[in-house]
């Protein structure tokens, strides 16, 4: 399986031959540029003659597309040898699609197969193709490059470095199909064996790897950090703790912060993500079972997977910050860099400086490519992202109103003006964009998930439980399942209505997990049910992971209140002053003292 990607590539006389006594080359197989969205690199492709994306996974065996976008791209299906895929979060089943063409970098390959899985996963291109050669990957520029050196035995494939210092790791990759990218690294000194993923948004520590250097959730200077999505139904919580020093070949960065979870993956201690890729050029040289790779700049380990915080407090802060002669980027507006490159060219730079934080920076290279090219929908959209993290909030609307304009049928663009429009207090026009968007997403997509969410932001509670209950069927193999659960739990919570049904969501969801901030959203239910003494405890699981959850906190003095506990007027009134706007908006769903 899989070896016809392989085998396309080199009938379509894309490697070239040399002859055997020649210097050392590198034939380059294909350009591929990329736009950086979430930590990710992404790269649009054509399978059946239709548009699709993928993001360029060094971290995945297989290319992988979910089986309702196979669907659509009219895949046929075949019993694939491969039974099950296993990743961070479990294990999923597997099936095949083939292509009769897949088009990227390009050139065309004919009877191309691929692993399909049965959730809403973001589709891949993995190992089967980039295995087989040598790969660079260049996020710092949106673009990957694929090569074939000829005859260079053991020389330095870093051939664009002149003054940079140059590091290198041994790598331990398996033949075929189903390699990784695997090289030793050592986080205070002690050994690790890393895969290096450009499809896992941040560096992340597994459990057996974060416990030998002493991180654990009640260690000092731990901090809650989330949630891990991965392949199959789990979720796993993540920390960030401090680690005095992370060795990668000759580079040592020294007191960083690094995601650690409570899952295991394959054996394997720790995978080296996108933020170490966006700060460096990497050479993985599979022909030589090497990898090359010079420092860009930048933060290393401190870049978040996304910007945090809810959208209208990043944008709150933002404008206070610009009010105050500050600055949320690190980074001033380019000089003539740009020059001469085309609208796409910029845009995708932009992306790249998005994912730095280099908002103003972003924002001049966006002017000029719509400058350039004033029609793209695509690139007001990606303005509005630095707008929004600008804290210019009615720009980005702006920006989303032309883009919508040339491009009614977005509806990631819809989504994302409603949720700007419920930032700026105008629920009437996000609910009226909300459904614009629910008549235009397949009912099988993943896109109904985040309907679902901003639905119950907007608080169109029998809209949101509509939506869950037409997303969850045959859905249970879904890393998206158990917040589906809850989603529908805090809907029915909030419109104080089924309080039973609510609980058995509430009790599914959190079955076999340890909850993490989702027992907040069973406490407010167990308030609704006037089960005090539940909600305490539910809250008070939620502080002890988190203490400075607010929610949590105002909950919590609600049910101190309830048992006959004055001192629950110090929560309240301590959650208010920290959060108004949170606290205002759980008062007027009736959680008032």
């Amino acid at each position: 399986m899989f070896r016809l990607s392989v085998l396309g590539l080199l009938a379509a006389g894309l490697v070239g031959s040399v002859p055997a006594k020649a210097a050392c080359q590198l034939h380059k197989i294909a350009e591929l540029p990329v736009t950086m969205r979430n930590m990710a690199g992404h790269l649009s492709v054509k399978i059946n003659g239709k548009p699709t994306d993928v993001i360029v996974d060094s971290g995945a065996a297989y290319s992988t597309l979910p089986r309702s976008e196979a669907k659509r791209l009219g895949m046929q299906e075949f019993q694939s040898p491969i039974q099950k895929i296993v990743g961070v979060g479990g294990r999923s089943d597997a099936y095949g699609a083939r292509a009769a063409t897949f088009e990227f970098g390009g050139f065309t390959l004919h009877n191309s197969e691929f692993i399909t899985v049965d959730n809403d996963g973001a589709a891949l291109l993995g190992q089967n193709i980039l295995g087989a050669f040598d790969v660079e990957y260049d996020f710092g520029h949106a673009v990957v490059r694929i090569f074939r050196p000829v005859n260079c035995g053991r020389a330095n494939l870093a051939y664009w470095a002149k003054d940079e210092v140059v590091s290198d790791i041994d790598l331990e990759t398996g033949e075929g199909a189903g390699r990784y990218t695997i090289g030793r690294v050592f986080l205070n000194g002690a050994p690790f064996e890393a895969i290096f993923d450009s499809g896992a948004a941040s560096t992340v520590i597994f459990r057996s790897g974060a416990a030998r250097i002493g991180l654990r959730p009640d260690a000092p200077g731990v901090e809650p950090a989330g949630i891990n999505l991965g392949i199959g139904a789990n979720v796993s919580r993540a920390w960030t703790g401090p680690v005095s020093k992370v060795q990668i070949g000759g580079e040592q960065i020294a007191n960083v912060r690094l995601r650690f979870t409570d899952s295991d993956a394959a054996g394997r201690d720790i995978l080296i993500g996108m933020d170490f890729f966006l700060s460096h050029r990497v050479y993985v040289a599979n022909s030589q079972k090497k990898m090359y790779f010079t420092y860009n700049g930048g933060p290393v380990f401190t870049l978040p997977i996304t910007s945090s915080g809810e959208l209208e407090d990043r944008i709150e802060k933002a404008a206070l910050e610009a009010k105050s002669g500050g600055t949320p980027s690190s980074t001033p507006a380019p000089d003539g860099e740009a020059e001469g490159q085309s609208a796409d060219e910029l845009a995708r730079l932009a992306s790249v400086r998005v994912q730095r934080r280099e908002y103003r920076a972003a924002l001049a290279d966006l002017d000029r490519a719509i400058a350039l090219a004033p029609k793209r929908a695509d690139i007001l959209k990606q303005r509005a992202e630095a707008h929004v993290e600008l804290g210019q909030a009615a720009a980005a609307i702006s920006d989303l109103d032309a883009a919508l304009a040339l491009d009614p049928a977005d509806v990631d663009g819809l989504m994302d003006r409603a949720e700007l429009a419920l930032v700026r207090r105008d629920p009437t026009r996000a609910r009226a964009d909300l459904d614009a968007a629910e008549k235009l997403i397949p009912p099988d997509s993943a896109k109904r998930f985040r309907l679902a969410i901003l639905n119950l932001r907007a608080e169109s509670f029998d809209q949101a439980i509509a939506i869950v209950d037409r997303w969850l069927p045959n859905r249970s193999q879904d890393p998206r399942y158990r917040y589906a659960l809850m989603i529908r739990c805090q809907a029915r919570a909030f419109a104080n209505r089924e309080l039973d049904q609510a609980l058995a969501d509430c009790n599914r969801a959190l079955d076999g997990t340890k909850g993490g901030t989702s027992w907040k959203v069973r406490g407010y239910l167990q308030l609704r049910r006037k089960a005090a003494g539940e909600a305490l405890a539910d809250f008070e699981r939620t502080l002890k992971e988190d203490p400075k959850d607010q929610t949590a906190l105002y909950g919590r003095g609600l049910a101190r209140l309830a048992k006959g506990d004055a001192g629950g007027r110090e929560d309240i009134e301590a959650a208010t002053k920290a959060a108004p706007r949170a606290i205002e908006r759980l008062k007027r769903l009736g959680f008032a003292a």
